[in-house]
């Protein structure tokens, strides 16, 4: 790898070169700065060395291209499931960040659409349906390190390594509260003609049109 000053341009630059470990193909990029070039050089060499390396080329790979590659993984789901996640990506992830690429995806920005939790209409969305998008969205960009797009997830990475971190509160629900066996029978004697059916209900716990 090296750092080489160009002059070759209208202003001054400075190109990063480096090999390819997989394709073992020459790879260059230019900053405009110094600094900026020697933080991407030791990035390079850095996830070289611990066997992280991807093209930061390939990083530019839209979201919305990575989710048609996914999508097709997901053929084993049940059709609930997957009915499930293609209304999430269509009507949450899509309009928000389809046209985003990998690169410029961060946690701070995505913390900051699951928190607002609203649609492109602005319609408040559930905490529980949020999440939900969180989740598929949190897939989507696992299916990336897995097309070597990017090394890491970067909605889940070192000590942040946990989805509980951004996802919404679940809402809590009321639990349900059942009639103990003299409540039934009183309930039974006050509804009249529909004494049995309401014993039947009562004690069998069968549901309306069983």
């Amino acid at each position: 790898m090296s750092i080489r000053k160009r002059k070759d341009t209208k202003g001054t630059s400075y190109q990063v070169r480096w090999t390819d470990p997989r394709t073992k193909k020459q790879k260059a990029k230019d900053f405009k700065r110094l600094d900026e070039a020697k933080q991407f050089d030791t990035l390079i060499k850095n996830s070289i060395i611990k066997s992280k390396y991807t093209d930061p080329h390939l990083a530019k790979t839209r979201i919305i291209d990575v989710y048609a590659d996914w999508v097709i993984t997901t053929n084993n789901l049940k059709p609930k499931t997957k009915e499930s996640y293609k209304s999430l990506w269509k009507c949450l992830i899509e309009p928000v960040w389809g046209n985003v690429p990998l690169l410029e995806l961060n946690r701070s920005e995505v913390k900051k659409w699951v928190s607002a939790s609203k649609s492109i209409t602005g319609k408040q969305i559930s905490n529980s349906r949020m999440r939900q998008a969180y989740i598929v969205l949190n897939l989507i960009i696992d299916h990336a390190v897995d097309m070597a797009l990017v090394a890491t997830n970067v909605l889940k990475t070192g000590k942040r390594n946990k989805l509980k971190t951004i996802l919404p509160l679940e809402t809590k629900k009321n639990p349900r509260q059942s009639l103990t066996l003299n409540e039934l029978f009183k309930l039974a004697n006050a509804m009249g003609e529909y004494k049995t059916l309401i014993l039947l209900a009562g004690l069998t716990g069968m549901r309306w049109a069983e």
